[in-house]
């Protein structure tokens, strides 16, 4: 699901015939939080991904929902643009 919002700009890109990025776009800014996210990962191991940020939530599952709702968006404004073209 975390690269999902490349594969749907690349459909988009197909079906417009072009790729309009605008600042701050999901396929170059959220690849570098996951690359980031990825390198953390491998430094420090996932123990720190189970501390709690609040009540029972960890933050493991804060980042699974913030990167799949983000993902989410991307991918309808993707289709959008293909059916506005």
């Amino acid at each position: 699901m975390a690269i999902s919002s490349f594969h749907f700009s690349t459909l988009e890109e197909y079906y417009t015939g072009g790729l309009f990025l605008g600042p701050g776009n999901g396929i170059s800014d959220g690849s570098v939080g996951i690359i980031g996210i990825f390198i953390i990962l491998g430094m420090f191991g996932n123990e720190w991904t189970q501390g709690i940020v609040f009540g029972e939530t960890r933050l493991v599952d804060v980042i699974v929902v913030g990167v799949t709702l983000a993902n989410l968006v991307i991918i309808i404004l993707c289709v959008r643009g293909i059916f506005v073209h």
